[in-house]
């Protein structure tokens, strides 16, 4: 068994993750993947939240080729284009539009990911 260092932070860590799924799947572990890519924290927050409120785009694209759910929730009913917008990462917003998602939708407190980018810039 290969034994790897996992990168801490930065681009380094969004390649480690891509492949680290592209090495799953390639060995036929779709349920292992599968199950990962389902996993979420206290929040609710799946990994396509996380890496689109971050910023990593690569791990974004990623996630959305495979099909992971670009609606997904988190706790407080935001969406991954939500977290996109409110942390000012435009083109993986723009990325998840053209994959589409829906633009309208509100939070739980009546937010829409325009209206979050707004307030952001």
């Amino acid at each position: 068994m290969i034994y790897e260092t996992r990168p801490s932070s930065g681009e380094a860590e969004v390649e480690f993750q891509s492949a680290t799924l592209n090495a799953a799947e390639s060995i036929g572990l779709s349920r292992v993947t599968n199950a990962l890519l389902l996993t979420c924290d206290s929040q609710r927050e799946t990994l396509l939240l996380i890496s689109a409120g971050k910023g990593h785009e690569a791990t974004v694209r990623l996630l959305l080729g495979v099909g992971v759910d670009k609606e997904a929730q988190d706790n407080s009913g935001q969406r991954a284009l939500h977290h996109a917008a409110k942390n000012g990462h435009e083109t993986i917003a723009e990325l998840l539009l053209q994959k589409g998602a829906g633009r309208n939708v509100r939070d739980r407190q009546g937010q829409t990911p325009l209206r979050l980018a707004i307030l952001k810039s």
